[in-house]
């Protein structure tokens, strides 16, 4: 087997690989508010129903002020008033509790810049919430308004499609190869 040959089947192989191990679903939200502020992100997580599980790599935008700071992200306990591991994000928006800031709340640091939170309940949606802090933006409601919340799997190449792009690359340096001989 030539050293090309082997280049080829250890490229392939990697390849379909790192296709097969990529679990994690990138889903895009949005908010829209009462007052004409706008939530809009992204996350990664494994789709459960009608949730998703193991959230993370969060990023928002609050009407389209972006930032660089970490993301933690929490649900809200509110019988003990504390945030916990694991967000409870959902498709259904009086399902969701989560929070998401660029402080460890969970630790009780509240110096966060950007605050984006839903908290639902078994009632209906206890509040929604964003505050960017610099600059100053803020919006906070009550809403059972389904129509406000989105929260849709994010298109993906086809992994087919991928590999297909790597095979005809391939053929062509091999051609080229042949070619010089």
């Amino acid at each position: 087997m030539s050293k090309l040959s082997r280049l080829l089947a250890a490229l392939l192989a990697s390849s379909a690989l790192a296709v097969s191990s990529a679990s994690a679903a990138l889903f895009n939200f949005t908010y829209s508010f009462d007052d004409g502020t706008f939530v809009s992100g992204s996350l990664s997580g494994d789709q459960n129903g009608q949730f998703v599980d193991n959230v993370s790599g969060v990023s928002f935008t609050v009407n389209g002020l972006s930032f660089v700071d970490p993301i933690f992200t929490f649900a809200y306990d509110s019988n003990t008033t504390s945030y916990l591991p694991g967000p409870v994000v959902s498709f259904d928006l009086a399902q969701n509790n989560f929070v998401f800031a660029t402080s460890d709340l969970a630790a009780s640091d509240f110096s966060y810049n950007y605050l984006f939170a839903i908290l639902g309940s078994s009632t209906g949606v206890d509040l929604v919430t964003a505050y960017t802090y610099d600059p100053y933006v803020g919006s906070q409601e009550t809403s059972d308004t389904p129509a406000r919340w989105s929260l849709t799997l994010a298109p993906v190449p086809e992994a087919g499609s991928t590999l297909a792009l790597s095979g005809i690359a391939l053929l062509g340096l091999i051609a080229g190869r042949r070619f010089r001989r």
